[in-house]
């Protein structure tokens, strides 16, 4: 691992995209990041400071916001565009979570073929799922739930 995360835009919501590495913003302490197997250091990622936590928290809130208001097809986009993503990187993910897992490749690779899986379900269900709820009318009232 070279110390940077893949971060996946989603369309003009991404928070941040940025390298893992001293600067601006972050402490001196770092985390190791170690494979459990063998116990080697993979990386060392520094901790944030207390204010960059705060501007990444206000980010991440300003982008729910902008999200949160995007109809559910385009929403929806997003999340295949950042699928797709997932699937070009696949084969140095997998690695990635074999190195920090301590665990078979073959075991990282299921795993994340079920995610795939998983994701594009949710995708296919995501309308009927979020759709109202209307509840059995109780003396002359409408309960609806809308999620």
């Amino acid at each position: 691992m070279t110390g940077r995360f893949l971060l996946l835009p989603v369309g003009s919501i991404f928070v941040r995209r940025e390298a893992l590495s001293s600067g601006p913003g972050e402490s001196s302490l770092k985390l190791d990041v170690v494979n459990p197997f063998d116990q080697s250091v993979l990386a060392q990622v520094a901790y944030d400071a207390d204010a960059h936590v705060s501007d990444k928290l206000d980010a991440a809130s300003a982008a729910f916001k902008r999200w949160r208001r995007l109809p559910l097809d385009r929403r929806a986009a997003c999340v295949r565009a950042g699928l797709a993503r997932l699937r070009d990187h696949r084969d140095g993910i997998e690695r990635e979570v074999t190195l920090q897992m301590g665990k078979p490749l073959t075991q990282s690779r299921s795993e994340f073929g079920t995610l795939l899986d998983r994701a594009e379900t949710c995708l296919e269900i995501a309308r009927d799922a979020l759709s109202a709820d209307v509840l059995p009318e109780m003396t002359g009232s409408v309960c609806r739930l809308e999620h």
